[in-house]
């Protein structure tokens, strides 16, 4: 397709674009139905963690092929196994435990006792949604999470390359040890944060919080030090596979699993909308890296501002979220309600309740859901 043109290679792109939007919220609104609430960090987070180690496999592999095959041929690999498995997922995968051809009948009787059986069909509430302190964490952290993550994505390669001096192949094997750290760091912290919940050490609320706060805040007082080491290869690439590891604590907190926390019916829309607005970074960041570093993107003072950017980001994400963020079913799960009513709920429980001051709060009198 980029030899029809640049314009082609751009629709194609906007194409594929809308196509794997649905996939996230796809993700989120099937371990709604799938994940027991006490293993959604590690049900999820395992899943998502494909993400980062497709990016291990990518990265390293893209760039080999474009020095010895040619750019176009990672296109087609890729392509293909992409087709395959698409091929596996159809025949596998199903809606719901109920639907399922597949599981063990005493897997499946385990799964449904677990989850809330869902209630008569409702139109998404958007109103209350929108109106949901919890949601808005959600999404404040979620489009600030992104800014640093599609960062690094899009332009860690370009930094090692011109500041540090690495070539194609070896940037690609170099950047893709930093997802080999945060690929590690979600699957090891999905079964820690669950295993807090099984043995009721804290609160579903709690947790969220305090992993959300672990992968976006040391992250962030990380990120200004690459540019103390200056020219330190081995102390930066060091610090940025800290930084990038360190993230995944966040799939114990705002990702998947807090929007199915907040509402397994529609954690799908949820996600949906979060991340849409938690994409725009996406095609953001790169050009305000671009605007930053200009024709001097060989410079380690270059790059310094976008650190920084992405330090005071990650910061005003993980203080939002600190402030309105539940592991709590929300009201509205069950259906649209009136805002008024909502409104109390949203006032008692803000900032760092618990889920017993959930419960006293759904059993006042003057509560009415």
């Amino acid at each position: 397709m980029a030899d029809a043109g640049f314009a082609a290679m751009i629709a194609l792109r906007v194409i594929e674009g809308i196509g794997e939007g649905v996939t996230f919220p796809a993700a989120a609104s099937f371990w709604g139905k799938w994940a027991p609430p006490n293993e959604r960090a590690r049900l999820a987070g395992f899943s998502f963690s494909g993400a980062q180690f497709g990016t291990i496999i990518s990265m390293p592999l893209s760039g080999w092929l474009c020095q010895t095959v040619g750019w176009s041929a990672m296109f087609y690999i890729f392509g293909s196994i992409s087709l395959v498995w698409v091929a596996l997922w159809f025949w596998f995968a199903a809606n719901s435990p109920e639907e399922s051809k597949t599981i063990d009948p005493r897997e499946r009787e385990f799964i449904v006792s677990q989850i809330p059986p869902p209630k008569e069909n409702h139109s998404v509430p958007w109103k209350n949604i929108f109106c949901s302190l919890p949601f808005w964490g959600i999404l404040m952290t979620h489009t600030c999470y992104n800014w640093t993550f599609y960062a690094f994505l899009t332009c860690l390669p370009k930094y090692l390359n011109n500041v540090h001096g690495f070539d194609i192949s070896s940037a690609g094997i170099i950047g893709a040890l930093p997802y080999i750290c945060m690929f590690l760091c979600i699957i090891a912290q999905g079964n820690l944060s669950d295993r807090l919940l099984e043995k009721k050490m804290l609160s579903r609320t709690a947790v969220r919080r305090i992993f959300n706060s672990i992968g976006t805040i040391l992250p962030a007082i990380v990120l200004p030090f690459i540019t103390v080491l200056r020219c330190n290869k081995d102390g930066v690439v060091a610090l940025i596979c800290l930084s990038v590891g360190l993230c995944g604590f966040v799939f114990s907190g705002y990702n998947t699993p807090n929007h199915a926390d907040l509402s397994p019916r529609f954690s799908g829309a949820t996600f949906g909308i979060t991340n849409t607005l938690g994409t725009i970074p996406g095609f953001l960041a790169p050009q305000v890296v671009l605007m930053i570093t200009g024709d001097n993107s060989t410079s380690v003072d270059a790059w310094s501002p976008v650190w920084y950017i992405s330090m005071a980001i990650n910061l005003f994400g993980a203080i939002c979220y600190m402030l309105t963020a539940s592991g709590n079913l929300q009201p509205w799960d069950s259906g649209a309600m009136l805002l008024k009513d909502q409104w109390k709920f949203e006032k008692a429980q803000f900032c760092f309740r618990t889920e017993e001051d959930r419960e006293e709060i759904l059993e006042n009198p003057n509560f009415v859901e």
